[in-house]
């Protein structure tokens, strides 16, 4: 029986899916090879101790890191964006209600990626995947621009589209309409 067959949680993305299979993969190689192998953590330095075989020790150091720049690969970056003319709190509470956790969906399950947004003074503070934050600088430079006093946001559920495409689409084609014609 495959180690996630049976064991790995429903909802399983599939990076950690893959994730998985490696993991499983290593363990099969070092099973086969037939060496004694020692994993230990050490929390305190956020490290591995490892002690076997120089082959086997590879093998685990390798996948270990690998993991570890696939998972720094995903780590949210944090930006903070000041604003002038709306109120941090409700540009926070806005890019909190149109990004934030849960939204994100692939496949039709939850994204582990999550975007939290906090207010401080005339500061909005954003957590969120690297690959995010220019739409969220540009979603914050139009609530805080000076042609309006209000902040009105509408979620539109759009499930038979990519929500991404859309709003660069839609995005392209308000840049186009407010150019001017020659």
């Amino acid at each position: 029986m495959r180690p996630w067959s049976r064991s790995r949680p429903k909802r399983c993305s599939a990076a950690a899916e893959r994730q998985c299979r490696a993991a499983a993969g290593a363990a099969r190689s070092l099973r086969s090879s037939g060496s004694s192998l020692l994993i230990q953590a050490e929390p305190t330095t956020n490290s591995l101790v490892l002690q076997g075989e120089p082959i086997a020790l590879e093998k685990v150091k390798q996948f270990a890191v690998e993991a570890d720049q696939r998972s720094a690969e995903q780590t949210p970056v944090q930006k903070i964006f000041a604003v002038a003319h709306a109120r941090a709190a409700e540009v926070a509470q806005a890019v909190q209600n149109l990004y934030g956790a849960g939204r994100a969906r692939v496949g039709g399950i939850p994204s582990p990626t999550q975007v939290k947004a906090f207010a401080s003074g005339a500061q909005v503070i954003v957590e969120a995947p690297k690959e995010k934050m220019p739409d969220i600088g540009d979603f914050i430079a139009q609530l805080d621009s000076t042609k309006s006093n209000e902040i009105t946001v509408e979620p539109v559920k759009l499930p038979g589209v990519d929500v991404t495409q859309m709003a660069r689409t839609l995005r392209l084609l308000r840049a186009l309409s407010s150019a001017p014609m020659v």
